[in-house]
Parts: structure tokens; C-alpha cells; sequence
């Protein structure tokens, strides 16, 4: 299926976490616990944080409205969402250590449910009526 999303522009940036000055939104996607959650940083832009598939980390990266809507209507993939995030570096934090900030072209670890589409997850893992928090999005 080809996806109406834009590609990231040329013009990618370094991006940081800081929980301190950041409010979880909603988490996603969700089977036993998150495996994907949508936060605000305290400058208004938004994240996502994933669970690595392997279990041993969670990353954390840069997202906006255009990225997430095709998403939602199934047009991208989980896996998707990282690949065409417009920062060209996504923070790691692996399980009891420091998070690390890394190249977005060196990371290869799956994430949690990174080949499906949104609208392919089983029923109950997938955030109903996300269209609400799009709307809430800059």
C-alpha cells in the first residue's frame, strides 16, 4: 500500500529525551504493558517510545501529526514510523542503564510489533478512537 506521508525533510536534527519535561499522552499500543506511547515534551513536538522487540531496551523518537495519521488509517508500519521520524538520531535506553543517544541509520533492532500495520494488531492492543489525540496534535 503507498503511503500519502511525506519523507522526512533533508533538514534532520539530533533528538534527546528528557522525561522531566514530558507528559505521556497515550499509550498506542498495548499487550500486557506499553509497547508503544505517544508523549509531549515540554516545547509542544512529540515522541514515541517503543519496546524493542528482544525485550532488552526501549527507544525513544521524534513524530508528528503527518507521520502518525497514515499510520492510524494502516498506510505504515510500526518499524515505519522510526524509519521516517525527522531526526536523524533516536535515544536508547536499555533495561537498568543509561539512555544513549545513536545514529537513526545505525540502529538495527526490531521494535515490538514493527512489521504490522496499526489497523492488522488484535483487538484490544490498538488505542481505539485515536483520531481524538491527532486532533490535539500541532
Amino acid at each position: 500500500m503507498q503511503s500519502k506521508c511525506q519523507q522526512p525533510s533533508s533538514e534532520q536534527s539530533e533528538f534527546e529525551v528528557n522525561p522531566k519535561k514530558s507528559e505521556k499522552i497515550v499509550d498506542l499500543v498495548n499487550a500486557e504493558g506499553p509497547l508503544l506511547s505517544l508523549y509531549k515534551r515540554e516545547n509542544g513536538g512529540h515522541y514515541l517510545e517503543a519496546q524493542l522487540k528482544d525485550g532488552s531496551a526501549k527507544i525513544y523518537f521524534d513524530t508528528q501529526k503527518d507521520l502518525l495519521e497514515p499510520y492510524f488509517r494502516g498506510e505504515l508500519k510500526t518499524r515505519e514510523l522510526l524509519q521516517r521520524s525527522r531526526s536523524s538520531s533516536i535515544t536508547i535506553k536499555p533495561r537498568a542503564e543509561k539512555k544513549n543517544l545513536v545514529s537513526k541509520d545505525s540502529f538495527n533492532k526490531e521494535v515490538q510489533c514493527g512489521e504490522y500495520f496499526f489497523t492488522e494488531l488484535p483487538q484490544g492492543m490498538a488505542l481505539e478512537e485515536p483520531e481524538r489525540f491527532l486532533k490535539e496534535m500541532i
